[in-house]
C-alpha cells in the first residue's frame, strides 16, 4: 500500500532507479534493464526520458544514457523523497483524493473533466480507490451530499495515511490557529521529536480542513476518552486549544468538547512514552483500567525471568493503553515507514528473542477473543506488541564478555575495542585474558587464532589477511551470541 497511489509509470522509474543503485558502477544496459523491468526497450526509454525531465526541472545531472547505457551519478543533489512526492502528487488518484479532501462539492463530472480523463478511465480509478477504502469502512458516492463518506474519524485517518510520508511543508496550508495550536504542541511537550510533531500537526491539519466542510464527529462518535496524559491533562489542553481558536469551526460547546478528546487522545497517542521518560523523570500515570492492557501485563509477567520496574509497568500500561485503544477505535492500517520490516529486522538479528516475543503474542491473541479483534481489526498493533516488549527486553540483556586480543600493538587493541563498540548496541565488556580469571568468554574477537582452550568458544576474525570482514558482519556475530545468551522466557530455565 505504500505505492498504492502511483501511477505505473511511476512505480517503473522507481524500480529502475533501485536497480541503477544497486548495479556495479550504478550503470546498466538497456536490455539488462529491459530484462529486469520486464518491459519493453522502448517503454523503458520513454520511463527514463520522464525521470530525465524531472531531473531537468529540478537541475540535477543525477541520471544520464548515453549508446543505450543508463548511468545513475553518485553524490549529486538528487533526493528520492522530493521524487517520490513529485510522482504521487502527479498520480491521478492523489489529485482525485486530494480534490475531495480540499473540495466537497467535487462532482464527477468536475473531476474527470478536470483531471482530463475518460468517464470510463475516472470510473476505474474510483474503483480502485473504494477497493483501497474498504478495509477504512470509507468509500466515494458521488451520488450523495458529499463524495468521501465514512464515519468522521475514519474519514480523517484515511486522508492522514494519504499526506504521511509526503512532503507536508507543500501541503500543510499555514494558518493562525494551526501555528498556535502546534506551538501549544511544542510547549506541552518540550523536546518532542520533529516526526511525532508532524504526524500531530498533520492530523490537526486534517481536522481543520475537514470541519471547515462541516464534518464533525457525532455524539456516538464521542468514543476518545482516556486518561490524563503525564505532559498535559485533558482539561488544560481543551481550554489552551480552544484559547487559540482552533476549535472554532465547531457549532457548540458540545461539539468542542467532543472534537477536544479526539483531539488530545491523537496528541496522546501519537507522542508515546519511552522507557527511558519514566525512568528518568517522576512522571506518575492512572493504570489501566482495561482487562485487556491488565492480562497483556500480568502474562508478560508471568513468561518473562525478571520482575518488571515501577518505571517498566508505567511504560506498558500507558502506552498499551493507548495502542489498544486506537486498535479499538480505528480500522485499517495507519501508514509507519519500516514497521514490518523493524520486526523483520529483529527477527533476523535476535530470532530466539523475537519468537519468545511473537509465541508470546500469538498465544494471548489466541486465548483472548478481545486482542484478536484488536488486531484484526488493526493490523498495525501486532507490530506495536512486538516492539513494545522488545524494549522492555532489551533493557535486562546481560552484557556478553568478549576476549579481545591482537598480535599488534596495545594501540591496534584500543583501536580494535572503539570499533567493536561502536559496531553494535548489545551489551558487552571486554576483557584481556588475565581478567577472565579462568572463566571462558562468550566470544573471541582477535586478529589471531585464539589458544587451544577457547577452541569451543565463537570467534570472529579481523585479520585482513585471512577474511575481509566489515563491521555489518560483526554486529551480526554479536547479536546472534548475545540473543543466545539472553533467554527471558521463565518456562525453560
Amino acid at each position: 500500500m505504500k505505492n498504492f497511489l502511483l501511477d505505473k509509470d511511476s512505480h517503473y522509474i522507481l524500480k529502475m532507479i533501485n536497480l541503477l543503485n544497486a548495479a556495479p558502477n550504478h550503470e546498466l544496459t538497456l536490455s539488462e534493464l529491459e530484462t529486469e523491468l520486464g518491459l519493453a526497450k522502448q517503454t523503458v526509454k520513454s520511463y527514463f526520458d520522464k525521470l530525465l525531465d524531472y531531473c531537468h526541472e529540478q537541475g540535477l545531472t543525477t541520471f544520464s544514457v548515453k549508446a543505450n547505457h543508463f548511468k545513475m551519478a553518485q553524490e549529486t543533489a538528487f533526493n528520492l523523497f522530493k521524487l517520490h512526492h513529485y510522482l504521487v502528487e502527479k498520480s491521478v488518484k492523489y489529485q482525485m483524493m486530494y480534490r475531495i479532501f480540499s473540495d466537497t462539492s467535487t462532482t464527477f463530472t468536475s473531476l474527470h473533466k478536470d483531471l482530463e480523463i475518460s468517464r470510463s478511465k475516472c470510473s476505474v480509478h474510483i474503483k480502485q480507490l473504494n477497493d483501497y477504502l474498504d478495509c477504512y469502512n470509507c468509500y466515494i458516492n458521488f451520488l450523495q451530499r458529499k463524495p468521501m463518506h465514512g464515519k468522521a474519524y475514519q474519514v480523517r485517518f484515511v486522508y492522514h495515511n494519504i499526506f504521511w510520508g509526503l512532503d507536508l511543508e507543500q501541503i500543510i496550508q499555514k494558518t493562525p490557529s494551526l501555528e498556535a495550536a502546534s506551538q501549544l504542541i511544542i510547549d506541552f511537550v518540550p523536546n518532542i521529536d520533529y516526526a511525532t510533531f508532524l504526524r500531530i500537526k498533520l492530523s490537526f491539519y486534517v481536522f481543520q480542513v475537514n470541519t471547515r466542510h462541516g464534518s464533525f464527529l457525532t455524539p456516538d462518535e464521542d468514543i476518545f476518552a482516556i486518561p490524563d496524559s503525564p505532559y498535559v491533562t485533558f482539561d488544560d489542553f481543551f481550554d489552551k486549544i480552544e484559547a487559540v481558536g482552533f476549535l472554532n469551526t465547531c457549532p457548540d460547546f458540545e461539539t468542542k468538547q467532543r472534537e477536544g478528546r479526539y483531539l488530545y487522545f491523537i496528541f496522546c497517542r501519537a507522542n508515546l512514552i519511552m522507557l527511558e521518560t519514566f525512568q528518568t523523570t517522576d512522571f506518575q500515570i492512572e493504570r489501566s483500567k482495561s482487562s485487556e492492557v491488565h492480562d497483556l501485563i500480568t502474562q508478560f509477567q508471568k513468561n518473562i525471568t525478571f520482575s518488571l520496574s515501577p518505571e517498566e509497568l508505567h511504560y506498558l500500561h500507558y502506552n498499551l493503553t493507548l495502542m489498544n485503544k486506537e486498535a479499538e477505535i480505528f480500522r485499517g492500517r495507519n501508514k509507519i515507514f519500516d514497521l514490518e520490516e523493524t520486526a523483520e529486522e529483529i527477527y533476523r538479528s535476535e530470532a530466539i528473542t523475537f519468537e519468545f516475543i511473537n509465541d508470546f503474542v500469538v498465544e494471548l491473541r489466541d486465548h483472548n477473543p478481545k486482542i484478536q479483534k484488536l488486531i484484526l481489526n488493526f493490523p498495525n498493533l501486532y507490530y506495536h506488541y512486538i516492539i513494545l516488549f522488545k524494549n522492555i527486553l532489551r533493557k535486562h540483556k546481560k552484557p556478553l564478555k568478549i576476549l579481545v586480543q591482537t598480535n599488534s600493538s596495545p594501540l591496534h587493541r584500543e583501536m580494535l575495542i572503539s570499533k567493536i563498540r561502536d559496531t553494535t548496541p548489545a551489551p558487552i565488556i571486554i576483557y584481556t585474558f588475565n581478567q577472565l580469571k579462568g572463566e571462558k568468554p562468550d566470544a573471541i574477537i582477535s586478529n589471531w587464532m585464539p589458544e587451544n582452550k577457547y577452541a569451543d568458544v565463537p570467534f570472529f576474525s579481523t585479520s585482513l589477511f585471512y577474511s575481509n570482514w566489515n563491521k555489518a558482519e560483526l554486529d551480526k556475530f554479536l547479536n546472534k551470541l548475545s540473543d543466545r545468551k539472553n533467554n527471558f522466557c521463565r518456562s525453560t530455565n
